[in-house]
């Protein structure tokens, strides 16, 4: 997979996008390619062997979409490293601060957002050359075009809800459905199947269960924020609590404190300014209240949901336990 990324994109040096081409085969082969996997795991289900040509592509054009919107959810974010580098945006601006550019951040912020922009469009390249029946490729254009619009809206949502100060937990378990659940894990299985010719309910099942790994991806994901370590994950903590963003956490916690405690935790939420120590103080209070605990038996309920879908699946055996132990990867990320 690696090596088909940086095949295609090498080729863009004669597209005029040479740079982003190469800067993107760096940034995308320092992450997890967990969609890459899921694509490969669900065509294998239908067509063992060698992967084709289309089955790379897809897999490539999936994390190509998923870099470009790290780079976008960056700048959204204020994420100053990402995958233990600068940020794409901040990167620009160090370059641009040595061309004396009279607002070195906002064009760091501008040029990541067009570097951004042209991510999306290698993916959609990508997908274009995909040789599938005609049938079968609008299906899977449409269906990643729908998923990365919904994924931007889900980001809109995130936003609204702290704007009008909405906690309840479906409306944030919808933000994650749009957001992560769809592009991260529905997606990447639903494409895989549809290129391995799986029948069109057993593609749908995958769907089913991508929705709800997805779900416990973006849980973790939370988590990770508010107790990962900085170092592994090369990136910041905290920041979902600096920015003011509603997750489950802070839905809990606002439920489940007294008023008094909420008033002072709720109140670093938002605080641009958070300090290390107060971000230990939110991690001390969720622990006392318990809430760990709560959310990971929502995980481990949700967890074994998904099992008993997956031992449902018409699939070899292989299949279903190799996407057992993916499910079992997404659970072990848990800080």
């Amino acid at each position: 997979m690696e090596q088909f990324l940086h095949e295609f994109l090498a080729g863009k040096h004669t597209d005029g996008a040479g740079e982003v081409a190469e800067r993107f085969a760096q940034y995308a082969c320092r992450g997890k390619m967990m969609r890459a996997l899921l694509v490969v795991l669900a065509y294998r289900m239908g067509r063992p062997g060698p992967l084709s040509r289309d089955v790379l592509r897809c897999a490539a054009a999936l994390e190509l979409l998923h870099s470009a919107m790290l780079i976008h959810d960056d700048i959204i974010d204020r994420s100053d490293t990402r995958r233990g580098l600068p940020a794409w945006h901040v990167s620009y601006a160090r370059c641009a601060a040595l061309w004396d550019a009279a607002d070195a951040a906002h064009v760091g912020r501008s040029m990541a957002l067009c570097a951004g922009d042209v991510g999306f469009f290698l993916a959609f390249e990508l997908l274009a050359q995909i040789g599938a029946d005609p049938a079968t490729k609008c299906e899977l254009l449409t269906l990643v075009s729908r998923t990365a619009g919904t994924a931007g809206e889900g980001e809109l949502n995130e936003m609204q809800l702290a704007l009008h100060h909405r906690c309840d937990d479906d409306a944030i378990l919808d933000v994650y459905a749009k957001k992560t659940a769809g592009y991260s894990c529905a997606l990447p299985l639903t494409a895989g199947g549809l290129l391995g010719g799986l029948a069109a309910a057993t593609v749908a099942e995958l769907a089913a269960v991508g929705r709800e790994l997805g779900q416990i991806f973006q849980i973790i994901d939370d988590e990770l924020d508010l107790f990962g370590d900085p170092q592994e994950m090369g990136k910041p903590v905290g920041t979902d609590v600096r920015e003011g963003r509603h997750t489950l956490y802070y839905a809990l916690l606002s439920r489940h404190l007294p008023a008094q405690e909420w008033a002072r935790i709720g109140s670093l939420f938002g605080d641009r300014n958070l300090r290390p120590d107060d971000l230990l103080q939110v991690r001390r209070a969720i622990d006392a209240a318990g809430i760990r605990r709560m959310v990971g038996s929502h995980l481990q309920r949700t967890a074994a949901g998904i099992r008993r879908r997956v031992e449902k699946l018409a699939v070899a055996p292989q299949d279903r336990e190799a996407l057992q132990r993916m499910i079992g990867a997404v659970l072990a990320r848990r800080p």
